[in-house]
């Protein structure tokens, strides 16, 4: 099914792989910055179109997508459950459409004594 926002192209953008050490909306770590090229006019948004996550010895938990931090965070697709050391990969087709006007963050609500990886694929539009 064809959605209006897939009908606005824009340019593909992945992240480094970002490791979350750290559980709690307080310790929401940076996964995608939306760009401030010189050049570019008007406002940009991003919208997730692929997420990769690893689960490094953390337990199954919580993982939060959204933008913000510690009192101004705010989740931007539901939830994710992730089991202890498994990978995972979400399509575009597995995820929300959803376009943010900020810096996409995330943070696990436990990591025990291990972590998480997160590496997003983003269409940059505007």
């Amino acid at each position: 099914m064809w959605n209006m926002i897939d009908l606005i192209e824009g340019k593909r953008r992945q992240s480094a792989v970002v490791n979350l050490a750290a559980a709690g909306v307080a310790n929401a770590g940076n996964v995608m910055v939306v760009s401030t090229f010189a050049q570019g006019v008007g406002t940009k948004t991003l919208q997730i179109k692929r997420l990769k996550i690893r689960n490094n010895n953390c337990g199954n938990t919580w993982l939060h997508i959204g933008t913000g931090a510690a009192g101004t965070y705010v989740d931007a697709i539901p939830a994710l459950y992730s089991v202890t050391n498994t990978t995972d990969d979400y399509q575009e087709f597995d995820l929300p459409q959803v376009q943010l006007g900020a810096t996409i963050t995330a943070y696990p609500e436990a990591v025990g004594a291990g972590s998480f990886d997160v590496q997003i694929e983003c269409e940059e539009i505007g």
